[in-house]
């Protein structure tokens, strides 16, 4: 066996059907001298199946055994209970954790000693997160599609066509961040005919958006231009990168009871505590309607990519490789430091050792927030 080992293993969380790396993203790590172990039927749901793993290098195994036989394994959502089974004492385990909202599955996590690192803060030295670009580009425009679906008269919306006909007014779109999720979206929807407004919180970054996208209206959330485009809008799509505990509220309850009756919210970021929506507060799952609040339908889905799993793999598969790679050449050499991945690092040896994790734990340990609902964000199902 190499010294160089990863196991890719298959996604067991609700309704998930992705999987990290495709079998044409395996070469860089066969160059690199790893052994590749795959789960069985590891990417079978959306069309890969074991023998393009194999014609790629890797060995097909049992669960047991890719679970066995690295000490690396790169995963693309959290662990479910069920899985903690498999962890040991010096393994690295990398995917997405969103360890705020999984609060009592990570303190689990630390019991093993495992080392563990998140996507979604591995950032570079220009401050990008890369992990989180393909996911956002799905998920911006996924949210747009869904929210003009459900303006139809038939689920409680307004009843108009998004990007309006002929003789009907112009539909109009805010959307709440300028990142790769607000980008998507904006897009979007002036593809499709609306008028697009996109709302942010830095002068200076939301200027340069302008610039770029001159087609498109560009307020501060602070404005309060913000409240009079909110109040006229018939899609509202939250794209904050992140929406935590002290995340201040942008769209107030006082807001959504003025906006239009039938219009509709898409929280994508979906973050934890009351966050800068709090009138979205209940999860949708892929595949559930909207919930209404104040005669406003609201859709908070974190997962749209999974409802889109073969475009979502095809996107992500060949940007997470490098990534990745560079993540496994600094575990099995501590010469070559990954400044990228050692940003993600959430656990060190079973220890909580992030800063955003530590003081989103240290509010939940001290009732900070008692006053909110503390579940696993991701439905555990094995």
């Amino acid at each position: 066996m190499s010294s160089k080992t990863i196991s890719i293993v298959k996604e067991t969380r609700f309704q998930e059907t992705r999987i990290v790396l495709l079998p044409h993203d395996l070469g860089m790590f066969i160059d690199s001298g790893y052994e590749i172990f795959v789960e069985t039927n590891a990417g079978a749901q959306i069309g890969y199946f074991d023998e393009e793993y194999v014609n790629a290098g890797a060995s097909i195994v049992s669960r047991e055994e890719a679970w066995g036989y690295s000490n690396y394994i790169p995963k693309l959502l959290c662990i479910t209970e069920n899985e903690l089974q498999y962890l040991r004492k010096d393994m690295h385990l990398s995917a997405f954790f969103y360890a705020g909202e999984n609060y009592h599955l990570i303190q689990k996590m630390c019991s093993s000693e495992i080392n563990a690192y998140s996507y979604e803060y591995f950032e570079d030295d220009c401050g990008r997160f890369p992990m989180m670009v393909a996911d956002g580009w799905i998920s911006g425009r996924l949210a747009l599609l869904n929210a003009a679906f459900y303006l139809q008269s038939t689920f409680g919306g307004s009843g108009i066509v998004l990007g309006g006909m002929h003789q009907s007014q112009q539909s109009k779109v805010v959307v709440i961040g300028h990142g790769n999720v607000g980008k998507s979206a904006a897009r979007t929807a002036l593809s499709l005919g609306a008028e697009v407004t996109v709302a942010g919180r830095s002068h200076e970054s939301l200027k340069r958006f302008a610039n770029q996208h001159p087609a498109m209206d560009c307020v501060l959330v602070s404005d309060q231009e913000f409240k009079q485009v909110v109040l006229e809008a018939d899609i509202v799509v939250g794209a904050i990168l992140i929406s935590t505990y002290d995340t201040p509220a942008m769209l107030t309850e006082y807001m959504v009871r003025k906006m239009k009756r039938g219009s509709v919210i898409v929280d994508v970021t979906c973050g934890y505590g009351k966050g800068y929506m709090p009138t979205a507060d209940k999860i949708t799952m892929p595949g559930v309607g909207p919930y209404e609040r104040h005669g406003v339908l609201h859709l908070k889905n974190p997962r749209f990519p999974a409802m889109a799993p073969l475009s979502a793999v095809q996107n992500a598969s060949q940007l997470y490789a490098p990534y990745l790679l560079a993540l496994g050449e600094m575990i099995f050499d501590e010469a070559k430091q990954d400044i990228v991945s050692r940003n993600g690092q959430i656990l060190k040896k079973g220890a909580v050792v992030h800063p955003h994790v530590l003081s989103d734990f240290s509010k939940i340990e001290s009732r900070d927030y008692e006053n909110y609902e503390l579940s696993d964000h991701l439905i555990d199902v094995a």
